[in-house]
């Protein structure tokens, strides 16, 4: 027999108009079911609390957790759990969304499925970054759609290697690289003319942006890959970011080490619709 649920933490994006009326529609739907809720900085401002539960609280004490937004705000979520793997429900509240599955209007619904053990859910893998210089780690993150190279807004061409495991792939001229998991296959990385993944598989797409070459092509490789990649000319603002949210200078002779870690994201799914029937209706491959 599978534990009552005690504690539930939420998270909000406070840029929808919208939020606060859907917030706390969810308050009174979670009110029946006598849980602890925790409320991040965010969701509190929404609300107008003057307090707000730390990070590490909702870490350490959430049975599951609401996010209510976009995409963006279950990436930042993600962030904030780290490796603790806790289940999230998200509600989707933004534009192009596959991670977040339930509609505000079904949210009462969803809850009372999560609440009764009904709705099940899947792992999505994560990947993680390290940034070494002199021999030390400078930089350290993990993201659930991708770790990403990018150069300034006014630096040339990005020069790098990039390695797999010992082996050299080659060498790269490009506005920048991007490591992504299959989740992240439906965002940045399907910009750059990547492939789009099934995000039940267990890979990692290596995909250059902008390459100055005609043959430079996305590579998709196993998920035990460690990957490597090295800077081969000096130049100024070239970041590494995580999900797109935070990030670090690149330097020359640093080495950016990425590869999967041995934690995963766990998501909330409505079970009578499946990824390619997201595909279908976000990009339009219904048929006339």
């Amino acid at each position: 027999m599978k534990n009552r649920i005690k504690t539930v933490s939420i998270v909000a994006n406070p840029d929808n108009i919208n939020m606060k009326a859907v917030l706390q529609e969810l308050l009174e739907a979670l009110n029946r079911y006598h849980v602890d809720i925790l409320f991040e900085k965010r969701a509190a401002e929404v609300l107008g609390h003057g307090w707000h539960t730390s990070e590490t609280d909702i870490r350490e004490k959430s049975d599951f957790m609401i996010v209510l937004g976009g995409d963006g705000t279950v990436l930042s979520a993600a962030r904030l759990l780290g490796s603790s793997e806790v289940p999230i429900l998200g509600v989707h509240m933004g534009k192009l969304g596959f991670i977040t599955e339930i509609n505000p209007v079904d949210v009462r619904d969803a809850l009372s499925a999560v609440m009764e053990h009904r709705m099940p859910t899947h792992r999505r893998m994560r990947i993680q970054c390290e940034i070494i210089r002199n021999g030390e780690t400078v930089f350290k993150a993990n993201a659930l759609n991708d770790i990403t190279i990018n150069k300034g807004g006014l630096a040339r061409m990005v020069e790098f290697d990039v390695f797999s495991g010992h082996n050299r792939v080659g060498s790269y001229r490009a506005d920048g690289f991007i490591v992504s998991t299959p989740t992240g296959s439906t965002g940045y990385a399907l910009s750059a003319g990547g492939a789009i993944v099934d995000p039940s598989m267990q890979l990692m797409l290596l995909c250059p942006i902008c390459a100055h070459s005609m043959t430079s092509r996305e590579l998709i490789v196993p998920h035990s890959t460690i990957i490597r990649i090295e800077l081969t000319h000096p130049r100024q603002d070239i970041y590494v970011s995580q999900d797109g949210q935070v990030g670090k200078n690149l330097l020359m002779g640093d080495s950016l080490v990425i590869k999967r870690t041995d934690f995963d994201t766990i998501i909330y799914y409505k079970p009578e619709r499946n990824f390619y029937d997201y595909l279908r209706s976000k990009f339009g491959w219904e048929s006339n």
